[in-house]
């Protein structure tokens, strides 16, 4: 460069720069800076920083904390400063203390209880009471400080909790949603089997949902309904699975998830053709299955209540097999 600059007896060649703009004005004293290479690594030692090796970056930051509780209050607040994860384990409680729950505050003023899920959770299990015998919870650290509060009146013994905090937010394990049954959060889900009735988001359980229909015979059903005037439902994501039966041979069927006539746009559909596996008859243990997700949500929208119909048609004729479909995505009121 021709800013370079040369140092000491001339032996020594430092890069430079002529500065001729400093902070958005015109500099013409003719100073010049210093460019410098970036490095790092331990006393003794340097690495280059190059394109393809760059500044390391630790994310690896956690805290191990055990705190025992001996008494009805809460405990000291915790200053979660530089975690956004945290794993609590809880051991047995003391004599007399009937629950404990998480709280979290910002201004240490005010708090509120913090849902996690257990480890072993297998659905969208959330709660808001770790209980007093021997458990594991995890979940997000929704503020600046937490606390443990108990309940019950302290008589004697120590109840003993291990949290460990993490820098990067970890993923709840309970992301599926049980079949059977309605899901706090999640809205309603079909069980096995759907029929020609209306089966209801929910209203006040939040505005996700699952739905999953299955059967071994064709059919036409309405499968998710709006539980609402105006509420529109935005599909996500569809799964699909076909296997054989004893008596199924190599028939494809036709998945077909259509609009209702009451909703906008009044007839669309999207059609999922799913071939079984090749090599003839498909037995009890043998099938195939996929899944559409949409990159821009489908968006069904209604006046009155909106409506999303199942249609499942064998290609060409009805055969033995079952199959089963699971809708996913959420709804709103605009």
């Amino acid at each position: 460069m021709p800013d370079n600059t040369q140092q000491g007896s001339g032996l020594d060649l430092i890069t430079s720069d002529v500065i001729t703009l400093r902070n958005g004005v015109v500099d013409s004293e003719g100073a010049k800076a210093q460019v410098i290479k970036t490095g790092y690594g331990p006393d003794g030692e340097l690495w280059d920083v190059t394109p393809n090796n760059g500044l390391p970056v630790d994310s690896a930051e956690s805290l191990l904390l055990t705190l025992p509780i001996t008494s009805a209050s809460a405990t000291a607040a915790i200053d979660t400063t530089g975690y956004s994860w945290l794993s609590l384990q809880v051991g047995n409680g003391y004599v007399g203390q009937t629950g404990l729950t998480l709280q979290a505050s910002n201004d240490q003023v005010t708090w509120f209880t913090v849902a996690l899920s257990p480890s072993s959770a297998t659905s969208s299990g959330l709660t808001g009471s770790m209980g007093i015998t021997t458990n594991l919870f995890h979940g997000p650290i929704p503020a600046r400080f937490i606390r443990f509060l108990p309940a019950g009146a302290y008589t004697s013994g120590t109840q003993t909790l291990v949290l460990y905090m993490q820098a990067l937010p970890g993923m709840m394990n309970a992301a599926g949603v049980n079949a059977s049954a309605t899901i706090a959060g999640w809205g309603t889900s079909v069980a096995p089997g759907i029929s020609n009735g209306v089966n209801s988001l929910g209203v006040a359980t939040g505005n996700l949902f699952q739905a999953r229909a299955s059967s071994s015979a064709d059919q036409v059903a309405t499968a998710i309904v709006a539980a609402v005037a105006t509420q529109i439902i935005y599909v996500t994501d569809i799964y699909w699975s076909i296997w054989g039966a004893a008596a199924a041979t190599n028939t494809p069927r036709l998945f077909q998830l259509l609009a209702s006539a009451n909703a906008t746009p009044a007839g669309f559909q999207h059609n999922i053709l799913a071939h079984p596996s090749a090599g003839g008859a498909l037995a009890a243990n043998n099938g195939i299955s996929g899944e559409r997700h949409f990159r821009n949500p489908w968006k069904v929208a209604s006046a009155v209540n909106a409506a999303l119909n199942l249609a499942v048609t064998s290609i060409p004729t009805p055969v033995v097999g079952n199959w089963e479909v699971i809708v996913e995505g959420y709804y709103q009121s605009s």
